[in-house]
């Protein structure tokens, strides 16, 4: 038998440990409740959802929005992005 309680809280453990773990690191954004996305795979942010590389979108809370869309443009522009660029092109 399985028990579910015990599994329960050891996801919910993960997911705190998790959460603790990405929220400080730039290349993340917790949308809401559960939901986060590593900005180096969005493509796109369209309405109130980022659009991920692989097509797919990930909505956020209208209580993150105005955060989630500057926190994205603040990204994209950021010097992170250099390290995948030829030095010449980088400022």
């Amino acid at each position: 038998m399985i028990d579910t309680f015990y599994q329960k809280e050891n996801l919910e453990v993960y997911k705190r440990y998790l959460y603790f773990q990405l929220k400080d690191d730039s290349r993340f954004f917790v949308c809401g409740r559960g939901v986060i996305v590593n900005l180096e795979h969005a493509s796109d942010f369209k309405d109130s959802a980022f659009k991920m590389d692989d097509g797919s979108s990930v909505f956020v809370s209208r209580e993150q929005l105005k955060t989630a869309k500057q926190t994205f443009m603040e990204f994209l522009f950021s010097p992170h992005l250099c390290n995948n660029i030829s030095p010449g092109n980088c400022e």
